[in-house]
Formats: structure tokens, sequence, C-alpha cells
């Protein structure tokens, strides 16, 4: 799974949501943009699309190029007469979502183009501030640096005095780090885990780090596989849940960072060895009625809670009929609380039957006060798989 932060996914859901009210024609260049076709960016734009097409928040289609990376698509927009500087409801520029992935090229040329360095958003953030708060070293260095004048050397023997110009930084080294995916993307903060990140320009010496709002997370044995592969060990115990950023760090001081790309989940010991709510069934039927579907769903949202336990489920039959025949008819009401289970998610191999018949009752009696009680399946969720004999003893007490 590619890893985008947090701005990117709301620009991009927001604009999928958008495209449902556009023409044919906008919603083909929104889809050009984000797979990156030039060529179709240029047809759409010769037949009448706006290189300012934009949502109503203001989010444009030269923003979203711009935060994916296409250059080719970007220059053609600005050609085309797309405003360079425009904002988004937050006061954002392309220039500032360029300056959080740190896309160099991208935004050597916004700036050529005309790009604001020194515009701000709605929280008074600039460009390079932005940089700052997304750990991208390398674009802080490049927009602090652009446009500041510096002396050309001068001869000894003449008075001539020094030449002032007005340069741009050196290109971006081609060491930078990249990352491209990280798996897992999330861990119980009881333990340790194992991640691999893929991406690129990964050497020796690398250097890997969670940062989230109450403290920093170092990862443990970096190994850098190839260029373009890394593990490592992050110690989750004790720290506290939720996103963090990912960033990457080169022996030369090149970052590389990902906005809320790993998860780390609060750890809930398991509610092990506990009897759900029984499920009841009409005479001689094995279908889920109406009125016992909200404690069908209660007792899934239980199971979801710990889905590495043994669910066991027990069926049952009042005293009417064959022996026989009610072991089979059990077995059936029991399959149908399974089948909706596995419906829902829950893993077949963790679900276990078992057909009691009428051989069991929770009620003794022999009118419908007791037959309806006992016309019914038991759940359990239990850490180990329990004999029949062990359920009878749970449920019937």
């Amino acid at each position: 799974m590619k890893l985008y932060s947090k701005l990117a996914l709301v620009l991009i859901i927001a604009m999928l949501i958008f495209v449902a009210g556009c023409s044919g024609n906008e919603k083909a260049m929104f889809d050009a943009v984000k797979k990156g076709d030039t060529a179709k960016v240029e047809s759409l734009l010769d037949k009448g699309v706006s290189p300012d097409l934009k949502l109503e928040d203001g989010r444009s289609i030269l923003m979203l190029a711009a935060y994916l990376g296409h250059s080719d698509i970007a220059e053609l927009l600005i050609d085309k007469g797309a405003d360079v500087n425009v904002k988004d409801k937050d006061g954002k520029t392309a220039l500032m979502y360029t300056a959080e992935t740190g896309n160099i090229e991208m935004a050597r040329l916004l700036l050529e183009k005309g790009a604001d360095l020194n515009a701000v958003d709605n929280t008074g953030k600039t460009a390079l501030q932005i940089a700052q708060e997304n750990y991208q070293s390398t674009m802080v260095e490049f927009l602090s640096n652009w446009g500041k004048a510096v002396s050309s050397p001068t001869s000894a023997d003449t008075s001539t005095p020094a030449v002032t110009e007005t340069i741009a930084p050196k290109e971006t080294p081609k060491s930078m780090p990249e990352i491209k995916t990280i798996t897992p993307n999330e861990g119980f903060n009881n333990g340790s885990v194992l991640v691999s990140i893929e991406g690129s320009n990964f050497v020796d010496g690398l250097q890997v780090k969670l940062m989230g709002a109450t403290g920093d997370i170092s990862g443990i044995n970096v190994k850098v596989e190839t260029a373009t592969k890394v593990s490592c060990f992050f110690d989750l115990n004790n720290k506290t849940d939720g996103q963090y950023k990912i960033v990457l760090t080169n022996p030369n001081g090149q970052v590389a960072s990902f906005k809320d790309v790993f998860m780390v989940k609060a750890f809930v010991p398991a509610q092990a060895n506990r009897v759900l709510k029984p499920l009841f069934f009409n005479f001689d039927s094995w279908n889920i009625r109406e009125d016992q579907k909200t404690i069908l769903h209660d007792n899934l949202t239980l199971l979801k809670e710990n889905p590495q336990l043994h669910v066991i489920l027990g069926g049952h039959a009042d005293e009417r009929g064959s022996r026989k025949y009610n072991l089979e008819l059990t077995a059936k009401r029991a399959q149908a609380v399974k089948d909706y289970l596995m419906a829902n998610d829950i893993a077949a191999d963790q679900i276990l039957i078992y057909a009691f018949g009428k051989d069991h009752p929770a009620k003794l009696g022999h009118d419908e006060s007791a037959w309806q009680y006992n016309r019914r399946v038991d759940c359990l969720e239990w850490e180990t798989v329990l004999t029949k004999e062990q359920v009878i003893d749970e449920t019937i007490k």
C-alpha cells in the first residue's frame, strides 16, 4: 500500500467526491492528473477544460499534480494559464503541498513559474515552515537558499567591483531516501514489532524513527537489506497509542518522512472464557428470528474484539421430537449462527459447533415456557477448544 500523508488522502478523496458532479471532460481531467497522463491532460486542455479546475474549497488540479510529483503536468497547467499561487480553503498553495513531500524538482518548477515563497496559509505558516514541520531537511535548505545573492570571484589585478547574481541552490543529491510502503503499518503497545520498509536510496547507516505527539520511537537493529528495502524492530512497550509519522535519515542528513502511516494500538487483554447471550429459535425451525438479530449483532461485536479466541456454538432443542431429529435440527441452528458470523468476518476455523439435541435442557418443564427457552444456541468465547462436557458445565448451571 502506498504511503500517503493524511493531508494527501483528504485532498484526493475530496477531489474524487467532487468529480461525481463534474462534466465528462472534467472527470477525465482529474483522472488524467492522478495517473500522470500528460498527453491526456494536454488534449483536455485543448478541448477547453480549465487549467484552474478546482473544488469549491479552492483545491486545484495543479495542487494535485504538485503533490503527486507530476512535474510535466504541473508545468503544462501553468503554461496554459493555471494560477501558481491559488489557495485552497486552508490558505495552502501548490508550493506548500510540495514542501510537505520534499519534492525539490517540483518546488524549483513552481518557484521558477512565480510561486510566492513568502505566502502564508490560514495558520500563518510558509512553505519553509511546513517543510520544517515535516522534517524535509533538503527542502528546508533548498527554500532557505532560494534567490539568495552571492558574489562572483574577481581578478586580483583589476579593480572591477564584485558582481552579484541571483542563483538557485544546487540540484538535489540523488541519494535522498524515499518511502513507498511499510509492512505491517500497525502494532500493539505491549511488545516489539518487526517492520519492513520498501522505497529507494537506502544506504548503510540509515536511521529509522517513528515520531508521535508524545515522543519518538527509534528503530532497533536497522538492517539495510538492499537499496530498496530496510527492516527494523520498534519497541512499542508502553508507548502512547495513536498515529505516528515515520522518518528515515541517511548518513548525509537527507530525510524522508510520511505523516500518520503507522498506528500504535492500545493493547487490551482479551476477555477470555466468557459465555455470551444465547439465541432463541421458533419451534421446528433453524432460521434466525428477527427479534434475535440484535443479540447476534451484540455477540458479534464482542467476538471481533478478540479474533484470536475460539468461538464455540452449542445447539439445543426442546423435548418434543425424536432424539435423532433434534440432533440434526440443533446442528442446523448452530450452523445458521456460524454462517452469520463467517459472513461478518469471523474466521471459519475459529468456530466450533456442537449439537446437543434435546439432551440438556436449561429449563425443566413440559410446557411452552420451558420449551421456548430450550430452543436455543449458546455462544461461548474461549482461549482453548472446549469439549462437549465442558460446554455443558459452563452453560447449564
